[in-house]
């Protein structure tokens, strides 16, 4: 089988672009064959205001001093582990620097302003 480079392609009069990704050839007849892509997915759309990223953002650092003080054996919390709020944390430090939350898009809560 004959591998060509993407700029090999490219160079090809008529083949541009996108198209030049798409552009397979065979082994023998050196004749381009066309592939159809899975479908592209669309990027997840943000769910999350500004203020309550802002919000999620201090309670996961909060949480996270909390995690590392447990952790350390200075604060005693009933139930929960240093790991359970070192995860939880980052969980909602990560939430709002993205600005997207799984389980509003779950539950069809949008609370992002138009952009």
């Amino acid at each position: 089988m004959v591998v060509h480079r993407r700029d090999d392609v490219a160079r090809r009069p008529g083949v541009a672009g996108r198209d030049a990704d798409r552009l397979l050839v065979s082994s023998q007849s050196q004749s381009p064959q066309r592939f159809t892509r899975a479908p592209v997915t669309t990027p997840v759309k943000r769910n999350v205001g500004r203020i309550d990223a802002l919000a999620r953002i201090a309670g996961g650092v909060a949480v996270a001093v909390l995690a590392l003080l447990v952790a350390s054996g200075s604060v005693s919390v009933p139930v929960v582990s240093a790991v359970g709020l070192a995860v939880a944390a980052v969980v909602l430090i990560v939430e709002g620097a993205t600005r997207r939350c799984l389980l509003y898009r779950l539950l069809g809560i949008d609370r992002c302003p138009v952009e």
